[in-house]
């Protein structure tokens, strides 16, 4: 796949879920002290899934979703992506 198509493709994810997961990372420090963290992750399996199927993205397989620092991360075409949120940014990496 030409890298500018999978630019595309891990941006059309990241504008689609960023704000769902900027909220979730907002609720999760309200909350962390009262509620479990694998419903955290349940969500946003279920989120990363809604986006891909509304996105018509394929070949995509989430591997985990971590509370500190606030995250999850993915692989689309052999390329391991990383979506963060901090108390000063939010973002996406690809792993190195």
């Amino acid at each position: 796949m030409k890298p500018e198509v999978l630019k595309n493709k891990i941006e059309i994810l990241w504008k689609d879920m960023q704000k769902s997961f900027i909220r979730l990372y907002e609720r999760w420090q309200d909350e962390k002290e009262y509620e479990n963290w694998k419903d955290y992750e349940k969500y946003l399996l279920i989120l990363f899934h809604l986006t891909l199927r509304k996105n018509k993205i394929k070949d995509v397989s989430f591997l985990k979703a971590t509370k500190k620092p606030f995250g999850m991360t993915f692989e689309i075409y052999g390329i391991e992506i990383y979506f963060y949120v901090n108390s000063k940014s939010y973002n996406y990496k690809v792993v190195e």
